[in-house]
Parts: structure tokens; C-alpha cells; sequence
């Protein structure tokens, strides 16, 4: 009865199944999913990544500074090119403020005086050396001309003055002198003085090129006064209808000029040959080729026609005399 009793203690009474349960008092179980398993393996890779993150700024972050925050901060500040020096430390430089005082102003250059080139040949030509010279060049650059054309061309000695007399140098200081001695004469009046009539110049000076007629002008700026101009006759920087307008309003005393421009001036009526006493030519000058006015064939050939227009012609020698100078 005993061995009953300890049987009917010990005893373990059988569990009973779970078919006698019932389904409501079951717990309900999370059956894992492919998209749940998805999204936890997704969201321990952005762990594993921010933790890399991390582990990269706190390597890079300057020593003793708040690497937290300066990493995450782009810098503003430009590199700058070092070389070893203490100089890259030191702060930028004040920029200087511009000066309000006026500069001072430079003082012009003076140009090198060259020495004038000039033949001192021509000195000694009296009327009949100047007009045989001429012809000389005449029958050198026109040789297609005929004789009988040669002839007409030209120019004898008698329109020609002798001017051997002046002992000066023929160059620009002396042009001035040399006006008074020769030409003043032959005016009666001063060489500063005019015709009442617009373009009609007592004094015409002829020379080779531009350049040289201005420095000629200059040299006989003494002359000019209100009431009488010295004027200037090229083409180069001075149109045609600007010299035409010059004469028409214009007191001219002395004229300068090219060949070319005095004949286009003339044919055009403007430049008036009533008062014209003297045509100086100017052949003493000499450029780097030691060639003077009439050594050129294009110059030559425009005095020769200049002298040989029969407005000009009709006048030499009587009313009007050439000079060579």
C-alpha cells in the first residue's frame, strides 16, 4: 500500500497534447520572411557604414581639435604654396592706398641732332651752271623725249638769279638770311609782308618731299604775321580740298611746298601767280644717297613741269626768278 502511495505521488501524470488546447490560447509565432531579412541585413550594413565613417573622420581630424565637427566642415580657406619658410605663416600685407598727389610730369625727350646733309656745289652755281645742270638731268631721265621736245622743256639762264654772292651755308638756319639778302630785293617790301589778294604768294620755296617742306616752313615761321601766312602745299596728311580752301581764305607771304601739290594747286586757279616774284629752289638738300631734288627721276620730272607750265613759264625771267638755294 505504501509502494501505492509513493507510486500514486511520484507519479508524473502525461502532458496533455496540443490538440487539447485551444487555438485561442496558442501564441502566435513571426514566421521570418525573405523582406524581413532584407531589411536587417540592410540596416546592420548602414551600422558597419556609419561606424566606418566615423572611424575615418576621427583619423583625419587634426590634433587637438573637435574632430566631430571640423571634419564634417568643408574648409574655405585656399591652399597656399609652401617652401619651407616661416614667411607662410606670416599675415597678408596691407594693401597701400593710391596716391591722390598729381605725378610729376616727364621731361620730352630731346631727339639726337643729326648733322644736316647739303651740297655745298650748289653754292657755286651762277645762272648758266644752273641751267646747264638742269638740262643735264633733263636729257638723263626724259631721253624719250625728241630733241625738239627737249628744247621746249628747257628752262635758260636767264630765269635764273645769281646767288653767289651769299657766302652762309645753304641749310635750314640760314634759309631765313638767305630770303633777305636774295629775295628781299628783288620784293621792294619786307618778306613778312602780303598781297592784298587771297593765294597769291610773293615767294614760293620748292622741295623733294613732305618731310623736308615742313622743317623749310618752320625755318621761315619768322615771316608769318597775322595779315601774311607762310603756308604749307603737300599732300602727305593734307587733302587737296584743304589746301584749295587755304587759298581761297587765305593772305598767303611765302608758300612751301612739293612740286606736285604747288602744279595741282595752280592748275586748279586757287594758288594765284599775280604777285609771285620768286621760285627758290631748294637742291641743296641731300638725302642718305647723296641725292638732291633733281638726282630722282620722279622729282625731276615734277619741277619740270611745274617750271615748264605756261602759267609759270610766261613769267620767268622778266617777273619772276628762280633761286637755287
Amino acid at each position: 500500500m505504501a509502494d501505492d502511495e509513493l507510486r500514486g505521488t511520484t507519479a508524473i501524470e502525461p502532458m496533455e497534447s496540443s490538440d487539447s488546447i485551444p487555438a485561442s490560447d496558442k501564441p502566435a509565432a513571426e514566421p521570418e520572411t525573405s523582406a524581413s531579412s532584407k531589411r536587417k541585413r540592410k540596416r546592420e550594413r548602414e551600422k558597419v557604414n556609419k561606424l566606418a565613417t566615423k572611424l575615418d573622420t576621427v583619423a583625419l581630424a587634426p590634433v587637438g581639435g573637435d574632430s566631430s565637427s571640423k571634419a564634417s566642415e568643408p574648409s574655405t580657406q585656399k591652399p597656399r604654396p609652401s617652401n619651407g619658410s616661416t614667411a607662410d605663416a606670416r599675415p597678408p600685407k596691407k594693401k597701400s592706398r593710391p596716391s591722390t598727389a598729381a605725378p610729376k610730369p616727364l621731361k620730352p625727350l630731346k631727339a639726337p641732332a643729326k648733322p644736316e646733309k647739303f651740297s655745298e656745289a650748289v653754292a657755286q652755281m651762277d645762272p648758266l651752271l644752273a641751267a646747264d645742270y638742269v638740262g643735264v638731268k633733263l636729257r638723263k631721265f626724259q631721253k624719250e623725249l625728241s630733241a625738239v621736245e627737249l628744247d621746249d622743256r628747257f628752262i635758260p639762264s636767264a630765269a635764273f638769279l645769281d646767288t653767289t654772292s651769299y657766302t652762309g651755308e645753304r641749310v635750314l638756319a640760314n634759309l631765313g638770311d638767305y630770303l633777305e639778302k636774295s629775295v628781299g630785293p628783288l620784293l621792294g617790301k619786307g618778306l613778312e609782308e602780303a598781297s592784298e589778294t587771297r593765294g597769291a604768294p610773293h615767294t614760293l620755296i620748292v622741295t623733294a618731299a613732305a618731310l623736308r617742306a615742313a622743317d623749310l616752313s618752320r625755318a621761315v615761321k619768322r615771316f608769318q604775321t597775322k595779315e601774311s601766312m607762310v603756308a604749307k602745299f603737300f599732300a602727305k596728311h593734307i587733302k587737296m580740298k584743304e589746301s584749295i580752301e587755304l587759298c581761297n581764305g587765305s593772305r598767303i607771304g611765302i608758300g612751301v611746298g612739293t612740286p606736285g601739290r604747288v602744279l595741282a594747286l595752280i592748275r586748279e586757279g586757287a594758288l594765284k601767280l599775280d604777285d609771285l616774284q620768286a621760285v627758290v629752289l631748294d637742291m641743296s638738300a641731300i638725302n642718305e644717297k647723296q641725292q638732291g631734288i633733281f638726282d630722282i627721276r620722279e622729282t625731276c620730272a615734277s619741277v619740270l613741269d611745274l617750271l615748264n607750265e605756261p602759267k609759270v613759264k610766261e613769267r620767268l625771267g622778266e617777273e619772276t626768278k628762280l633761286l637755287v638755294y
